[in-house]
C-alpha cells in the first residue's frame, strides 16, 4: 500500500500511529506528498480530487481518501482489532475523533489565514472565531479525560494528536493550567512508542 502523506500533518499522523498500533506499519510505502490551499498538488488531485493527505492507494490500487476512512480501513486488516471497538465506547471514541478532526480544521483555517493572505487582509474576526471553536472542544476533551478511557482506540489516538499539534504548531495554547487533564494526557503519550515515532520533523 502507499501512503501519500505530510510528515507535518495531524490528519496523517492518525493514520501513522493507526498503523504502528495495528502493526502493519511495515506495509506501507510512505510518499511525501505536501499540499497548499491554493497552488494544488498535481500529483495528489490525481489520486484524491480534494488533493488532500493522507491518502491511501490499497493493494488492488483504489484511492482512500480521509483519516477516518483511511484508519478505519488499515483497521478492517487486521483481524481482532482494538482501535474501533464495539458496543457503547464505539460512538463514544467515534465523536472523539469527529470533534478533534473539527478542532485541527479550525487550526488549519487559522493557519491558510495566516500564511496566504497578507496581514491586511486577514480577518481577526474569523481567527477569534476558530479559537473560539478550539477551545470550545479542548474543554469538552479535557472534561473527557480527567479520567482517560480504557484501552488506546481512534478516540485515543484522536485526542494525542490534537495535543500533540497544538504544540507543534500552536504553542501558544497552552494547555495548562485551564486544560490539566489533556495537559497529563499529553505527558503520558510523550512516553508511547507510537506517539514518538511520529513526531513531526518541523
Amino acid at each position: 500500500m502507499k501512503l501519500y502523506y505530510s510528515p507535518n500533518s495531524p490528519f496523517a499522523r492518525k493514520v501513522l500511529i493507526s498503523a504502528l498500533e495495528l502493526g502493519i506499519d511495515d506495509q506501507l510505502v510512505k510518499i511525501v506528498a505536501t499540499p497548499h490551499p491554493i497552488r494544488r498538488n498535481e500529483e495528489l488531485v490525481a489520486r484524491n480530487p480534494l488533493g488532500q493527505v493522507p491518502t491511501l492507494e490499497t493493494f488492488e490500487g483504489e484511492a482512500i481518501a480521509d483519516s477516518r476512512v483511511i484508519s478505519e480501513y488499515l483497521a478492517a486488516l487486521v483481524p481482532e482489532q482494538r482501535l474501533f471497538p464495539q458496543g457503547a465506547r464505539r460512538w463514544t471514541a467515534l465523536t472523539e475523533q469527529s470533534i478533534c478532526d473539527g478542532l485541527l480544521a479550525a487550526c488549519l483555517s487559522i493557519r491558510y489565514e495566516r500564511s496566504t493572505r497578507p496581514e491586511a487582509q486577514q480577518s481577526n474576526d474569523w481567527i477569534a472565531g476558530q479559537m473560539a471553536k478550539i477551545e470550545s472542544v479542548l474543554s469538552e476533551l479535557d472534561r473527557r479525560y480527567a479520567e482517560p478511557p480504557a484501552g488506546f482506540d481512534i478516540g485515543h489516538i484522536s485526542v494525542a494528536c490534537v495535543t500533540g499539534y497544538l504544540a507543534f504548531r500552536f504553542p501558544e495554547i497552552e494547555l495548562a493550567p485551564k486544560w490539566q487533564n489533556l495537559a497529563a494526557y499529553y505527558a503520558r503519550m510523550n512516553q508511547r512508542a507510537s506517539f514518538i515515532q511520529t513526531i513531526p520533523p518541523g
